[in-house]
């Protein structure tokens, strides 16, 4: 139990805090307790000045500190409904972001590429569906680095038309028995944009995306991340 002032005030510097419930007092209860200490003490030996003099000089750093506090929270609470009001701007625009997701509807494909931190002698490029189970396999020969179109024509490993539903793919690529780094991204229109709890996210093709994998936004057909 807090029963001073200086317990209270070592209660707010070691665990900054509002007032409520527990030993943990705020402003409010340490200039309480601050008073009626000062109200209750002894005339013929009064507390001394030094220490209370220390007391309110540790007091006003420790509340400046907390309105620091405060300010920071307001100003990171602004800065994201900004964010979010320029992510409304995304809405109807063509979105290039990382990813690993191709969508087949109605024998529509949507755009994938992949970008090689170095030329490779061969790529192979693995396309599962939504069990896990490769459905498609795709090797190429001699790539240059760079970002390439993931060109697949929605049909299977014996040449029959996949249904339609979202596939995952991944890139492995190498040379001279080398690994070769490889970014994967995916485009598609920006059909709305989702602000859930632990963030804001892009949804391109039904997929919600997080804002924070954005590679590229352009307007509709004027070309792929260069």
């Amino acid at each position: 139990m807090i029963t001073s002032a200086s317990e209270a005030l070592n209660s707010l510097t070691t665990t900054p805090s509002t007032s409520g419930s527990g030993s943990t007092l705020g402003q409010e209860e340490f200039l309480r307790l601050l008073v009626t200490q000062l109200e209750s003490q002894d005339p013929l030996n009064p507390q001394d000045s030094t220490e209370f003099t220390a007391q309110l000089a540790q007091f006003s750093a420790l509340e400046q500190q907390l309105n620091t506090n405060n300010l920071i929270e307001q100003l990171l609470t602004f800065e994201a409904a900004i964010a979010n009001t320029q992510a409304a701007s995304f809405i109807g625009q063509e979105a290039t972001v990382y990813g690993s997701e191709i969508t087949v509807q109605d024998g529509e494909i949507s755009q994938a590429q992949f970008n090689l931190g170095s030329a490779a002698e061969e790529v192979t490029i693995t396309i599962r569906d939504a069990n896990g189970t490769a459905v498609r396999v795709i090797t190429l020969s001699d790539v240059e680095s760079g970002i390439h179109d993931i060109e697949w024509d929605g049909a299977n490993g014996a040449g029959a038309d996949v249904a339609d539903g979202t596939y995952s793919f991944s890139v492995a690529a190498t040379t001279a028995d080398e690994t070769i780094d490889v970014e994967t991204h995916i485009t598609g229109i920006v059909d709305e944009i989702a602000f859930e709890t632990d963030g804001t996210y892009l949804v391109i093709d039904g997929r919600h995306v997080a804002l924070g994998n954005l590679i590229a936004v352009r307007a509709p057909g004027s070309g792929g991340v260069s």
